[in-house]
């Protein structure tokens, strides 16, 4: 078991968590943070930072972020620095992923 974290511009993460659950049901182990116009980075990082601190203690983390390079998923390669000492087992936000499929389609054209 792993829990998931969903962070985003806005009520992105949020909406992409009401629409996963009209398909599959409540979930447990989903929490969402979203970053608003105003709002500082600064006690983002720290709320997001607590988050992923206290999930590590039961668990492995997923971390899903909106866009790479924006705020959002900047906190989250932060937090996979701030955690490296081995605590962190799993911290990796998707849109890595995402690019690397992308890459890797474009290389098999």
């Amino acid at each position: 078991m792993f829990e998931i974290i969903l962070i985003s511009h806005g009520p992105l993460s949020k909406a992409m968590l009401e629409t996963a659950q009209m398909i599959v049901g409540e979930q447990e182990h989903v929490t969402c943070f979203g970053l608003y116009l105003g709002d500082s980075v600064d006690l983002f990082r720290e709320r997001v930072e607590e988050e992923i601190r206290n999930k590590l203690e039961e668990s492995d983390v997923l971390v899903l972020t909106d866009m790479q390079s924006g705020s959002p998923f900047n906190v989250t390669v932060g937090a996979m620095g701030y955690f490296a000492d081995g605590a962190a087992r799993s911290i990796r936000p998707i849109t890595e992923s995402w690019e690397l499929r992308r890459t890797k389609a474009w290389i098999r054209m």
